[in-house]
Formats: structure tokens, C-alpha cells, sequence
């Protein structure tokens, strides 16, 4: 794997959303992290489930399997001191 510069990994995540999954993706990928998700809603449930209908919950529950994901994936990218935080500047307009 070649190194990637601060700016070129921040421009791939924020590509990742836009790539489409290939054909048969979603029949050949398993649910990741079922127990850890179930855990993580059940804390949500217990502190939100009067306020939440079931389709929020579901989509919660996407949302918490989809952080864990990234979260497994970031934890493998390996960084040294070299690598800076990337600073993003924008302009807001009221």
C-alpha cells in the first residue's frame, strides 16, 4: 500500500459515499458486529426508546453498525507523529 498524504485520504472518505456497491454486494456481506450493535441499541432503547418510533430505531441501528465498520477500519490505518490533523476552512454564510 503506498502512504497517502493527509489531503489525499480525507478526499477518499468523502468520496466513499458516493461509490456505488457492485452487483450481489449486499446478498455476499454479512451484518458485522450484530452482538456490539444490539448492545449499543439496547443502551439507546433504554435511554431514548419512549421518544423513538421503531423506524428511527432501525435506522439507529444502521447508523451504529455503519460507525463500528469505520471505527475497525480507522483503527487499522497505522499514523506517526508525521501525520498532521487535517484542517478544514469554510466560509459560513447567515
Amino acid at each position: 500500500m503506498s502512504d497517502l498524504t493527509r489531503h489525499e485520504f480525507a478526499a477518499l472518505c468523502a468520496a466513499l459515499p458516493l461509490l456505488d456497491a457492485p452487483a450481489g454486494a449486499a446478498e455476499e456481506k454479512p451484518v458485522p458486529h450484530t452482538a456490539e450493535a444490539d448492545a449499543l441499541l439496547e443502551w439507546v432503547k433504554a435511554r431514548y426508546g419512549k421518544k423513538l418510533t421503531a423506524e428511527q430505531l432501525k435506522r439507529i441501528r444502521g447508523s451504529i453498525v455503519s460507525n463500528i465498520y469505520l471505527a475497525r477500519s480507522l483503527k487499522k490505518l497505522k499514523l506517526t507523529n508525521a501525520h498532521e490533523p487535517v484542517t478544514v476552512y469554510g466560509l459560513e454564510q447567515f
